[in-house]
């Protein structure tokens, strides 16, 4: 393009001619500090707090330290009765809310932020009398998210408190303010966007030209005496207004706000503390501003941490300046989390909203989500959500998504209005650029003329800056831009569904899978370890629990007395109904531990290692908590049970099918035992087999391969620890395919292009490795009940696997129990299982139910599927026959042909260089089975659920020996929650259809209550209470329909 003065004259001047007009007078400020080497400290003590002198260019702040500085100074009295502002600059470096933040206080009060697009504070009207202000300095460093070696002990980003400090103070100045020149910075700024973003040959852009030209023409470096006539020129370019129909855009002000990343959660509580003490000072500024923040959490942290932020946001609300939304408790993970988790996620967010602010949310707000399970659909509206907004599947890596306004339908068939903003961000900057292509990119624009932009800095939080509002404000019809308006989510998706209510949208039906990041499935494995676990662990008290109280009565469990100790993130939101019952409080922390974990970039494995150290003691204060709970409430119901013969181990199941099997007890032994669903069984130790199911037996060859048998299955193991037979000896058939081997460990090379721990990249597979030459290769285990073989793997940077695969009698079930000693970067671990079954999907659990993906590569579609996330299972099945890959806490998986394939560790270096090394344990299993998934359901469900041991005494008489208290008549019907109504009023079961069929389902409910209500899932009621009187609750469900009763 040829050299163009006029457009160059006007690209240069704001900053030479415009800019330094703004704060035209300056003086610098006295400065003194208060150095904390430690965790932050509250106002209260810092007020008080030995603060030393200083000086504008002093360093300060070690790594993740805090720095208090007071600035103080008396203005002139030529500058009274003027506007005055701060400008503070604490190093700031390109990206808010990554790096150095601050905030400010006056008179001991919260009153903005100051960040890399926030330096100057604003102070008033100078009356002559002293002005002081403190602000915390916080000396955040910036996380690398792509590659790092792990060398330098800073790359792991850990507190170095009293270490040398990293960042200077640059300036602390007094101003005065043009605001003739700020109002002109922003126009001009504005205009010269609109320009270079029209066609050249448009008649707009002439005319933009010739106004910013003449402007031009008034300003001088060093004189502002022509910004007036600066402003009068380009004034009628303001004026001009679009035709009647046009493009609308509501500006959703926004501080998307990562409850943990590249900073741990201790400093996620002063990020929205200065996120939302900024965006308190805009609104009283521009009453027509709005802003709108998700996760109840965020608001949690205010109440218990900054009192005046948190009434200032009550008034706010109040007012209808700030919107409350989003629903969940925090923009989680929607991949990994489990149904229940979900619900919880609605159930708790919903109820802080309503509690505190008395407003019920209808909206799901997940923009920077990696994936939405097909389950999502039904959760929501069964969850009374109404509409879903995210725009994170615009990163897809190969196909683009084709909607941005549609109907999303989930697997049972539920749909739910969604909207994906056109502008592909979720920190919209209000741009000229930006904004004429959230308008042309807008896939609706044939039926539809509005769509959603938020607006403002986030992941770090930060929010709409005063640049963006001032644009807003002359972008209501601006002609050769979109109509921008100032707007709500519950505002825009009202308008949005009224403009299209008497059209057909598109409608797209399934998972919304993200073409990116699929190393989120497994990165920091013990994290998404402990989070099923302790998914369960929650589970199964709750029923316990609501067990004992409902049939034993609300007597009084021996708990400890203590809590653990809070971490400053762990804040007390329990409701007041709660409150004053201790195991109802202490579960209700729990679960909100849990929640907050599921944070959507703690729970998929992409933050710093902080706060995975943050995750482990999370867990351990989740186990601390509940366990208790657990053992208490089934030692009460264990001694009111009739043993018939004194002292006996009474074994709980808390699933809702019959457990029927072999299982050692807590003394080692190995015994056989039949539990009925959601009950119980007083057991006998050592007990044998029963008639027909045969004994365990090995065949050891000489050349190291050894065969197990139990009448079932005839599974041959190799010296490498390699399945080279797995034959099924009802079916008589092979489940190995011809000529390969199962149970494949291999290596492959993880070299993600990007994002190191958020990304697998297809070219992994090119580096398959298979490990042989195991070093330990034996038999530990042979007798009737159940054979092991033990292998041992030895590789790489002194990695190494120790593997106990397990046949137990009676089981079609083969078990790998793995112990591994991971110390590989830039290396992946997977199983690998060619099957000889041929099939064109395979099915994936998922929430609720599961979904079919093609084994296949034949489109781009299919072939950006190549790792995908499935629960407790995958299966690949033939009409008459499958085999199932089961697992206890891993989730990434494919298929592809007949090759079945788990990933088990990813060695990712950033932005955890350590992520992942060290010890791991966790166990995945193969089952061959007949037709249908009803059993590989229940196969899952068994290996993650382990039955709960307790002592039952013999000496009570208020329950039988066995018992079932919630059983189902109907095959693939799982019962999956059994809990206390939130209200106390009666029990809760939910349960669902996994099968995809439909029907009659028969629920029988024994000691629970005399009527059944069937109410969603935030426990309203749908239906008129039916008594029941211990016969079945019959009801009909359609394929993957979740149902929620209560009983009373």
């Amino acid at each position: 393009m040829p050299y163009q003065p006029i457009e160059k004259r006007i690209e240069l001047a704001p900053a030479r001619f415009i800019q330094p007009h703004i704060h035209s007078k300056r003086l610098t400020m006295s400065v003194e500090r208060y150095d904390i080497h430690g965790e932050p400290e509250p106002i209260s003590k810092v007020l008080h707090a030995p603060f030393k002198p200083a000086a504008v260019g002093d360093a300060w702040g070690a790594r993740w330290e805090t720095t208090w500085f007071k600035f103080t100074i008396t203005p002139p009295e030529d500058w009274v009765g003027r506007e005055v502002e701060a400008l503070i600059d604490l190093s700031f470096e390109a990206g808010e809310g990554f790096g150095r933040e601050g905030l400010v206080f006056r008179d001991g009060v919260p009153i903005t932020a100051v960040n890399r697009n926030r330096q100057a504070v604003r102070l008033g009207v100078a009356d002559g009398s002293p002005i002081e202000i403190l602000v915390e300095a916080a000396a955040n460093p910036q996380a690398q998210w792509f590659w790092q070696r792990g060398e330098d002990e800073a790359e792991k980003l850990m507190p170095d408190y009293m270490g040398k400090p990293l960042f200077a103070l640059k300036r602390a100045e007094l101003a005065l303010v043009n605001e003739d020149a700020r109002r002109l910075d922003l126009e001009f700024r504005l205009l010269s966007e609109l320009m270079e973003a029209l066609p050249a040959d448009s008649d707009r852009r002439g005319e933009l030209k010739h106004r910013l030209n003449e402007a031009c023409r008034y300003l001088l470096p060093d004189d502002a005496s022509g910004i007036p006539r600066a402003l009068a020129a380009i004034a009628p370019a303001l004026k001009q207004t679009n035709a009647s129909r046009t493009h609308t855009l509501s500006a959703v002000g926004h501080a998307h706000i990562d409850t943990a990343w590249c900073w741990p959660l201790r400093e996620t509580v002063r990020k929205c503390a200065r996120t939302f003490a900024t965006m308190l000072d805009y609104m009283e500024r521009f009453p027509e501003f709005k802003f709108s923040a998700s996760q109840p959490i965020q608001y949690a942290w205010m109440k218990a941490h900054y009192p005046e932020i948190w009434e200032g946001i009550k008034k706010a609300v109040a007012r209808g300046q700030w919107e409350v939304m989003g629903s969940m408790w925090i923009e989680a993970d929607c991949n990994l989390s489990s149904g229940e988790s979900l619900v919880r996620q609605l159930l708790y967010g919903k109820e802080f909203f309503k509690n505190e602010f008395g407003v019920e949310t209808r909206d799901l707000w997940l923009p920077d989500v990696f994936g939405y399970a097909a389950a999502l659909p039904q959760i929501l509206v069964k969850a009374e959500i109404d509409e879903f907004l995210t725009q994170k599947i615009s990163w897809n890596d190969t196909n683009k998504f084709p909607h941005h306004t549609f109907w999303w339908e989930g697997i049972d068939g539920t749909r739910i209005f969604s909207h994906f903003p056109p502008g592909d961000t979720y920190n919209g900057q209000i741009s000229a650029t930006e904004l004429r292509s959230s308008a042309t990119n807008f896939a609706q624009k044939d039926i539809a003329t509005r769509a959603l932009i938020p607006f403002g800095f986030g992941d770090g939080g930060g929010g709409p800056t005063l640049d963006q509002i001032g644009r807003i404000e002359r972008l209501k019809d601006l002609q050769g831009m979109p109509r921008v308006e100032f707007d709500t989510v519950r505002s825009f998706f009202s308008k949005a569904k009224a403009e299209v209510q008497d059209v057909e949208l598109p409608v797209w039906t399934g998972e919304l899978y993200l073409e990116l990041h699929r190393g989120t499935l497994t990165s920091q494995a013990e994290t998404k370890r402990n989070n099923r676990k302790c998914e369960f662990l929650l589970q199964d008290t709750e029923m316990l629990v609501a067990l004992q109280r409902t049939v034993l009565g609300n007597v009084t469990l021996d708990l400890p007395e203590e809590e653990p100790e809070r971490a400053v993130y762990d804040v007390d939101s329990c409701p007041p109904h709660k409150a004053d019952d201790v195991v109802l409080r202490r579960l209700d922390r729990a679960w909100k531990l849990l929640l907050l974990n599921q944070f959507h970039d703690i729970l998929p494995g992409s933050s710093i290692q902080w706060v995975y150290r943050d995750a482990d003691r999370d867990y351990a204060t989740i186990r601390e908590l509940v366990e208790p709970i657990r053992d208490a409430a089934a030692a009460a119901l264990a001694d009111a049970m009739d043993t018939g013969a004194g002292a006996a181990p009474v074994l709980f199941n808390t699933l809702g099918q019959g457990r029927r099997g072999v299982v050692r007890l807590a003394d080692g032994s190995e015994t056989w035992v039949d539990v009925p669903s959601c009950g119980y069984a007083v057991v006998e130790r050592a007990a044998g087999l029963p008639e027909g199911v045969a004994e365990v037996k090995v065949h050891e060859e000489n050349d190291g391969v050894i065969t197990l048998e139990n009448g079932l299955l005839r599974v041959t193991v190799n010296q490498n620890g390699q399945l080279t037979s797995v034959y099924d000896l009802v079916a008589e058939r092979e489940v190995v395919a011809e000529g390969e081997s199962a149970n494949q460990l291999t290596i492959y090379r993880d070299l993600p292009n990007f994002w190191n721990a958020w990304d697998i990249e297809s070219h992994a597979d090119d580096s398959a490795e298979v490990l042989a030459d195991a070093v330990t290769h034996e038999l530990v285990e042979a007798s009737p009940m159940a054979a092991t073989v033990r292998v041992r793997h030895e590789f790489g940077n002194g990695s190494s696997i120790d593997q106990r695969i397990t046949l137990r009698a009676g089981s079609a079930r083969i078990d790998f129990n793995t112990d591994v000693d991971w110390n590989e970067r830039h290396r992946l671990l997977r199983a690998v299982f060619p099957v000889d079954i041929r099939s064109s999907v395979a099915s994936y659990e998922t929430q609720f139910g599961h979904v079919e993906r093609p084994t296949h590569r034949n489109t781009s579609w299919d072939a950006a599927m190549f790792e995908t996330c499935a629960h407790r299972w995958l299966d690949v099945s033939e009409p008459d026959y499958g085999v199932a890959l089961l697992n206890e806490s891993k989730y990434g998986h494919t298929v592809e042909g007949n090759r079945m394939r788990i990933t088990l560790l990813k060695g990712a270096v950033a932005p955890d260089p350590d992520a992942d090394l060290g010890k791991h344990s966790f166990c995945y299993a193969l089952f061959p089975h007949e037709a249908g998934l009803a059993s590989v359901i229940e196969q899952a469900a068994d290996l993650n659920v382990p039955l709960i041991e307790a002592d039952a005494q013999g000496g009570g008489a208020s329950l039988p020996s066995q018992h079932s208290f919630v059983s189902c008549d109907r095959e693939g019907f799982v019962i999956d929650t059994l809990k206390l109504a939130e209200d106390g009023n009666g029990v809760v079961i939910r349960g669902y259809e996994a099968l995809r069929t439909r029907g009659p389902v028969g629920l029988t409910v024994s000691m629970l209550g005399e009527t059944a209500q069937v109410t969603n899932l935030l426990e309203n009621p749908t239906g008129e209470a039916q008594p029941h009187n211990g016969a079945p609750v019959h009801f009909k469900t359609k394929p993957f329909e979740i149902h929620t009763l209560r009983v009373r």
